[in-house]
């Protein structure tokens, strides 16, 4: 990380869409523009949080590898494309994973700088305390995505392991701060850190935030820390601040009837976002080989589809997957059925031609095809709601567990459940958790932080090294022995 942080903040003329007020570009050229000159006016604080937002727009985030590398690790896809991709990651070979160190480290130094600066600037202290608050909760996206990848979780770590990544809260202000390495904190640091982040970001934006939903809100950090403390393993908190993120205005959850076009939105958030990652071909280039439209759909590569065995989870009148089977009225050839497949999943192509049942989450919704645009949902109700019932049921809260996985069945086409308590309610939960969340990035680290077994033809036991992602060699080589890797990976393993 050290050597490899941008002394300088990247402000995309992408990216300054989202602050659109005054422009950097008039006094100075873009990439002359230190950080310490951008704090001196509004318009270049704008500058670096609308860069740090721009950050998950990289294909190492929530445009590519974040949501399809999840997928593809566990048990949710098959690989049908010929182009290369997730080839590796289909057999989880030694050295793959979900990363995003860079990426997220430089987004860290981004937000660092607003919030060690921001009370300088010359503004309202409420648009101070926005700028802040936003900052704390990419800083505790970034780390909390960083510490799925790359440690395990409190409370289930293996053979002892409790090594997650390096805390760094200060912005790195010249070569001597990036010249110096820090170890890796522990995993309990780090969550600590991303709680007190996320405490402080929802008292700041209760005040001052807005209700733009492509920006961070208060109910996109209660939805954060929800999450965070399911991971965490501490399911009362999780529970009540699901509860918390659910009852934020203007999100709701989508009705039967609302889930096949949950995903399909284009200038505004999708009805059940908390946050969303808002995607543009201005912001991202090189969308048609890299988009998750184009992994997962066949408008272009279509490398991956879902496997049998998430397909066969689904039930009959189930929304989100739904099969029907009929005849044209002039078609006497019953031998030829049309299967039509609905909801979150298609079998068809822009011709109507069938094809290899898909997901459509990502199905170029964002300026039409062609363009291989998609927005990303990060949070969202869904989430919550069984985020929800899984803490209630972990800590044996059984009536209100199943009530709450009703609620979310009942929204997506199905009957409810009843008479179900301990092991079963919790086996029923995960695999509605499974259903609800696939092809959003969740399934591998859902599996991860309960130390499960992967079944695969090559399964993968909780103790299995591959749960980790390898801290790149670069900066562990260059620490000279500061950083240490990830067992089973290099050199100062023992």
């Amino acid at each position: 990380m050290f050597k490899k942080i941008a002394i300088t903040a990247a402000l995309s003329l992408g990216a300054l869409s989202f602050y659109a007020c005054d422009s950097l570009l008039d006094t100075q050229p873009r990439q002359s523009i230190s950080p310490e000159v951008a704090l001196e006016n509004i318009a270049g604080v704008r500058g670096i949080v609308a860069g740090a937002y721009n950050r998950l727009l990289s294909t190492a985030a929530y445009t590519n590898t974040r949501i399809a590398a999840p997928e593809v690790l566990a048990d949710n896809t098959q690989l049908i494309g010929t182009s290369g991709r997730y080839v590796s990651e289909t057999t989880n070979n030694l050295g793959t994973g979900v990363g995003g160190w860079g990426t997220y480290f430089a987004l860290i130094n981004d937000a660092n700088y607003i919030i060690d600066g921001v009370d300088n600037l010359d503004a309202t202290q409420a648009e101070r305390d926005r700028f802040r608050g936003e900052m704390l909760f990419l800083r505790a996206l970034a780390y909390h995505d960083l510490s799925k990848s790359y440690g395990y979780e409190p409370g289930r770590e293996i053979n002892n392991f409790d090594l997650s990544v390096m805390l760094r809260t200060e912005p790195t202000r010249g070569t001597t701060d990036a010249d110096t390495p820090l170890p890796r904190n522990t995993n309990v640091e780090v969550y600590e850190q991303i709680e007190q982040d996320l405490l402080l970001a929802i008292d700041l934006l209760g005040e001052a935030g807005g209700t733009n939903r492509f920006l961070a809100t208060e109910g996109a950090a209660k939805a954060l820390l929800a999450r965070v403390y399911l991971y965490w393993s501490r399911y009362p908190e999780a529970a009540a601040w699901a509860q918390e993120a659910m009852d934020t205005p203007g999100v709701s959850l989508a009705t039967p009837d609302q889930v096949p076009s949950l995903f399909a939105t284009t200038d505004a958030p999708g009805r059940e976002s908390f946050f969303e990652v808002r995607v543009t071909s201005v912001d991202f280039g090189g969308a048609v080989n890299n988009s998750l439209s184009a992994l997962f759909t066949p408008a272009q590569w279509f490398d991956i589809a879902p496997s049998e065995a998430l397909l066969e989870t689904y039930e009959d009148g189930d929304a989100r997957f739904n099969v029907e089977v009929f005849f044209e009225e002039d078609d006497e050839d019953e031998e030829n059925p049309i299967t039509l497949v609905t909801g979150w999943y298609s079998n068809r192509n822009l011709n109507d031609a069938e094809v290899t049942i898909h997901s459509i989450k990502f199905n170029q919704t964002v300026e039409g095809p062609g363009a291989f645009i998609d927005n990303t949902p990060v949070l969202r109700y869904g989430e919550m709601l069984i985020t929800r019932a899984e803490a209630l049921a972990r800590d044996e809260q059984f009536g209100l567990a199943l009530t709450e996985l009703n609620r979310l069945r009942v929204n997506r086409g199905l009957d409810e459940l009843s008479g179900l308590t301990g092991t079963d309610l919790i086996d029923e939960i995960m695999a509605e958790r499974r259903r609800e969340l696939a092809f959003e990035g969740h399934r591998w680290f859902d599996l991860k932080r309960l130390n499960s077994f992967l079944d695969k033809p090559a399964p993968l036991f909780p103790d299995d090294i591959r749960w980790l992602s390898q801290i790149p060699t670069l900066q562990v080589e260059a620490s000279l022995g500061v950083i240490q890797q990830n067992p089973g990976y290099g050199s100062n393993d023992d």
